[in-house]
């Protein structure tokens, strides 16, 4: 793994609340080996078997593309309510225009004494643009900001899916571990009376209660089924 997905990946962990968990996201099985303390060439040779390997340009990919979609989609819905601004206030000039030349038409039909009617009819038109013109920017700005909801929730769908993917994967992997401390393949491996992991594992958590950081339940190192 290179420098740069590494840097992506914890970003990603980052955002799954797995910062901590970084070191068992990783393609090195003696990396994990190691971390989960085996000893046993028994044990180490069932982890190797049942490992399957992470592979972070699988979520990378599945993250740069839900938040593409986002960039995407509220990047249109940005450009659509400019539009639908820009038009009404183009319509609004327009408007005002109109209702002062209907103003002066007025006047000059009327001379002088026709002024404080021409006055008149122009507020009454300034003011149904006006009125007209707020209405309708509610309305865009209404639609852009239900559509923003929209392309909000869909990135939280997107990013849940790959947040439940790689809590999957972690579940998985100590579940697995948790089984092989449970079984002993070749009568080698020292346990301690009463206890089917054999002591104390690298955290010092008695492995027949192994702690899921989390998800603050329990991980039964025979069956790998939780217990909350």
């Amino acid at each position: 793994m290179n420098e740069q997905i590494q840097q992506q990946l914890q970003a990603l962990l980052g955002h799954a609340g797995l910062g901590d968990m970084s070191k068992y996201f990783t393609e090195n099985v003696g990396s994990l080996i190691s971390q989960f303390g085996f000893k046993d060439p028994g044990q180490i040779k069932q982890f190797k078997q049942l490992f399957q390997g992470f592979k972070p340009e699988t979520y990378l990919q599945a993250w740069d593309e839900t938040e593409n979609r986002f960039g995407e989609r509220t990047g249109m819905l940005g450009e659509r309510l400019g539009e639908q601004l820009g038009a009404l206030k183009t319509k609004g000039q327009a408007g005002f225009a109109a209702a002062r030349e209907k103003a002066r038409d007025i006047y000059g039909k009327s001379g002088f004494g026709g002024f404080g009617a021409a006055e008149k009819q122009q507020n009454i038109s300034l003011r149904d643009i006006l009125e007209q013109s707020a209405t309708q920017q509610s309305g865009y700005e209404r639609q852009h900001q239900s559509g923003m909801m929209g392309a909000e929730k869909e990135r939280g769908i997107g990013r849940g899916a790959i947040y439940a993917s790689l809590q999957s994967y972690l579940d998985q992997l100590f579940g697995r571990a948790g089984t092989i401390y449970g079984l002993d393949p070749t009568g080698g491996y020292q346990y301690t009376p009463g206890d089917p992991g054999g002591g104390t594992d690298m955290y010092g958590i008695n492995r027949n209660t192994y702690t899921d950081p989390t998800k603050k339940t329990y991980i039964n190192p025979i069956s790998g089924g939780t217990q909350y």
